[in-house]
């Protein structure tokens, strides 16, 4: 027998030692949709992280983080949030700005900069700390 599309498979019966779940919302061959709410359900029973690629969904379907409760959420700008190739805005849960370690924090944040201008360039050995009091990770916005 050919094998079910995720879409159509029972709801999953995680083992504990999953820790990342990682799946789009709608599966990009076939359109299908997938029920999040049954597998961040399902995740939320083995603690593990839910990542959603909400490219082929986010600006075309309803999406509600409220029902979902995913960890992580990304999506490409290019399909139906009509933005340009190479743009993908990144949800993080509060647990995980508060749990993750940043690789880098935005050029913005770094002690010095003013608006966006005259941001210092510094290498990393030697920078200290280099941010400003504010700087928090994953903002890339005026504090």
């Amino acid at each position: 027998l050919p094998p079910l599309p995720i879409t159509r498979l029972p709801p999953p019966q995680l083992s504990p030692r999953v820790a990342v779940v990682a799946l789009p919302h709608v599966h990009w061959t076939d359109g299908g949709l997938v029920d999040l709410s049954k597998v961040s359900r399902a995740c939320a029973d083995v603690r593990a992280a839910l990542v959603v690629d909400a490219t082929q969904s986010l600006g075309a379907l309803s999406f509600s983080l409220s029902d979902i409760r995913a960890d992580f959420v990304m999506a490409s700008t290019h399909k139906w949030l009509l933005g340009p190739y190479g743009c993908c805005p990144l949800y993080c849960s509060e647990e995980w700005q508060r749990r993750g370690q940043p690789l880098e924090f935005h050029e913005h944040a770094r002690a010095g900069a003013t608006s966006g201008r005259d941001i210092p360039f510094v290498l990393p050995h030697q920078a200290g700390s280099g941010f400003r009091g504010d700087a928090r990770a994953g903002f890339g916005g005026d504090a």
